[in-house]
């Protein structure tokens, strides 16, 4: 420890030195250095200097170089640099200055003078240090040691009171930062420390914990959190107003002022951790149930290295089916943790708290050599084998040298990369879209096959498929909470299915708990299925045994289905299909009968000019076809859709409807079953335009062929 504060002298002159080290002597102690590269080794060895004196003219690097050096490294810009020099011009000083010289002093020099000067400078330099460490230079308000420092004094001063600590952050932020750009995230930053300023001055304490972590202490009686949540979120909109931002809160009610306020802080981010990203509900009370799941997650972390030199991770198979073949198609790779004490635990309980510490590169490799090790046991031993996918964790796929590791396990256990597949969350590949397609190509071009996991589970997903070079999208069906109770989510993943069928890119619905569910995906088109409904992730020699079942699986689970349509064709985008399907004499209409209503699945040009439609205003209506309808004729045609999917016929149909200017038509309708079943039936609708013989009486009785075939 220094009794005085460091100063370093860098002239390549003893004489120069020495002279400079009388003036202060007594003041400070000293070190010297022959040029700038010495002076830089100096600092890049943690000396704490306090000010250095610095000559112009030196070998090896001279002032001028030196300051350029000092400008790049912000470790050493809190230093405050005097250039002393014998070179006494304009240009000189000026370009002294420039470099960030806080003074220029040219020899030869008064003592008295150069004292004061430096002693100003130091002096100066100490304050903006000070103030630097006690508020955050980006917004101004109390660092996290200063608010841990005054938030500790306000609770001894008045332990009459209850206090809370409220903690949050800003949902989204790095998406912010990676749409707008740093400038646009740093406004909202400096937008919410203002708002928090207008919140608490006066009432308690607050700060800037880190990046986007907010935290601030108030009186118990004056906590409104939802009028804090609506104060923040709308002064924050003031900086940002073309971007909707939303924050997360936690809190903690401080019952034991005791307690340190880093660790009262802790608790409150306990709290928010468990809303982040529910838009329903964006606080959280502290509960001693985080508490304890953090301990658990510390007693975790304590176990791993453990049990991964133990051998406690194991790898099981859940079974893939295709809906089209009936069979098993693939599995999917899902760790267990055979915990000595524990016993079994899911891979859901541990994989988090291992992408936070780094372990989960670890498990990534471990679970990726074992499924390559399987494969090729069930290859040498001619069991039948299928294609097994692994789920890769941001962490693995941000490492420069993934791609090569991957390829040396393939090499080593002589597989085809055809039979390894790996699966990538779309919140994973949104954090960094042009790094993550770059090894996804790499990848691909080596013969793997890539799945999105989880789509649908994050902010953009329909519009980074446009962007994302992946081979099949994999949908849970548990982000979709009413699924079996809503036709709104159905109609979600209804959508994803047909979207993907444009892209030719088949869907894996995830999930799969009940028949209601599987009836509904085959009745969509939805190609493959996993889920309890079908098996349970199973070790290795279980899952073998079932793929050898799986034909009789499958035939018990689905019951008899009609299909007189491949699916794929009504989606596939080939030329030659849609230049046939368009060309069609009069109108034609692909419809779907969802409960009492009809949706549009596709059209061709006749349908557009028969009902004086174009592709934007025909999709404000086809979710439900019937509101154009003359009303008195809506049941008669949907009784008509009925009996013909009892028949699997053909039937026929006279009704009004209005176009889509609103001009009421006559119409001859021949229906034609197409498959699906009694949930959701496939209908072709052909059209003639009878208007002009028929005439638009209101009052004329549509006509219903009593034929059916």
């Amino acid at each position: 420890m220094h009794d005085k504060p460091i100063m370093l002298i860098v002239d390549d002159s003893e004489m120069s030195r020495g002279g400079l080290k009388r003036v202060f002597l007594g003041e400070y102690e000293f070190i010297e250095a022959k040029n700038g590269q010495e002076a830089m080794e100096i600092l890049r060895a943690g000396t704490p200097v306090s000010i250095i004196l610095l000559d112009a003219i030196m070998p090896q690097m001279n002032g001028f170089q030196f300051l350029e050096k000092m400008q790049e490294d912000s470790n050493f810009s809190g230093i405050p640099i005097v250039m002393v020099t014998q070179q006494d011009d304009e240009y000189t000083e000026i370009k002294a200055l420039e470099l960030g010289a806080a003074d220029f002093i040219a020899k030869p020099f008064k003592s008295q003078i150069i004292r004061r000067r430096v002693k100003n400078i130091v002096v100066k330099n100490q304050l903006e240090f000070k103030y630097k460490s006690k508020y955050d230079k980006l917004t101004g308000i109390y660092t996290k040691d200063t608010f841990i420092e005054k938030t500790s004094q306000m609770l001894r001063e008045n332990t009459h009171k209850k206090y809370v600590i409220i903690r949050w952050n800003i949902e989204r932020f790095k998406l912010i930062n990676d749409l707008f750009g740093v400038k646009e995230g740093d406004k909202i930053l400096i937008g919410m420390a203002k708002t928090l300023a207008e919140l608490i001055k006066g009432i308690g304490t607050y700060g800037r914990l880190e990046r986007d972590h907010f935290v601030m202490c108030l009186p118990y009686y004056l906590l409104d959190i939802e009028e804090i949540i609506k104060r923040i979120n709308e002064g924050v909109g003031r900086y940002k107003a073309d971007y909707a931002v939303a924050s997360n809160f936690g809190i903690y009610m401080v019952d034991d002022i005791t307690l340190p306020v880093d660790i009262m802080c802790d608790r409150a981010n306990l709290a928010l951790q468990s809303v982040r990203g529910n838009i329903t509900k964006p606080y959280a009370f502290y509960k001693d149930k985080y508490r304890s799941s953090l301990l658990e997650e510390q007693r975790l972390i304590k176990d791993i290295n453990i049990a991964l030199a133990e051998e406690q991770f194991e790898v099981y198979y859940q079974p893939i089916f295709s809906l089209s073949l009936g069979k098993v198609v693939s599995a999917e790779a899902l760790v267990r943790w055979n915990h000595p004490i524990k016993k079994i635990i899911p891979a859901g309980q541990f994989i988090s708290i291992f992408e936070k510490n780094g372990f989960i590169m670890q498990l990534d490799v471990f679970v990726l050599e074992t499924v390559c090790k399987q494969l090729k046991e069930w290859k040498d031993s001619g069991e039948q084998f299928l294609p097994v996918s692994v789920n890769i964790s941001s962490v693995n796929i941000y490492e420069p040298d993934f791609c090569n590791k991957v390829m040396e396990l393939v090499r080593k256990y002589v597989i085809d990369t055809s039979m390894l597949q790996f699966e990538i969350t779309e919140n994973t590949y949104s954090k960094n879209t042009y790094q993550h397609s770059d090894v996804i190509k790499t990848l691909q071009k080596r013969g793997f096959s890539i799945l999105m996991d989880d789509f649908g589970s994050g902010y953009s997903s329909f519009n980074m498929l446009k962007d994302v070079p992946i081979d099949a999208l994999k949908v849970d069906l548990r982000f979709l909470e009413d699924f079996d109770k809503s036709g709104r989510f159905g109609s979600i993943i209804t959508a994803v299915v047909r979207m993907a069928k444009w892209l030719n890119m088949p869907v894996i619905a995830v999930g799969v708990e009940t028949k209601g569910q599987l009836d509904f995906l085959k009745s969509i088109g939805c190609d493959m299925v996993q889920g309890y409904f079908f098996s349970r992730p199973l070790p290795k020699l279980q899952f073998q045994i079932f793929v050898k079942k799986s034909d009789n699986v499958l035939q018990e689970k689905i019951m008899a289905y009609d299909e007189s349509i491949n699916y794929n064709e009504l989606f596939n985008p080939n030329f030659v299909s849609n230049q046939i399907f368009n060309s069609i004499i009069g109108g034609i209409g692909i419809y779907e009968l969802v409960e009492d209503r009809l949706e549009v699945i596709r059209v061709n040009d006749g349908y557009y000019q028969t009902m004086g439609y174009n592709p934007q205003t025909l999709y404000e209506d086809a979710g439900n076809i019937l509101c154009k309808v003359f009303e008195e004729d809506r049941v008669l045609l949907i009784e008509k859709c009925r009996n013909v999917c009892k028949s699997r016929g053909l039937g026929e149909i006279v009704l009004r409807r209005y176009d889509g200017n609103g001009k009421l038509l006559w119409l001859d309708v021949n229906i034609k079953y197409l498959g699906g079943n009694i949930h959701r039936p496939l209908f072709c609708f052909t059209f003639k335009d009878i208007t002009t013989s028929k005439g638009s009486k209101k009052t004329d009785t549509p006509v219903v062929s009593s034929e059916e075939e």
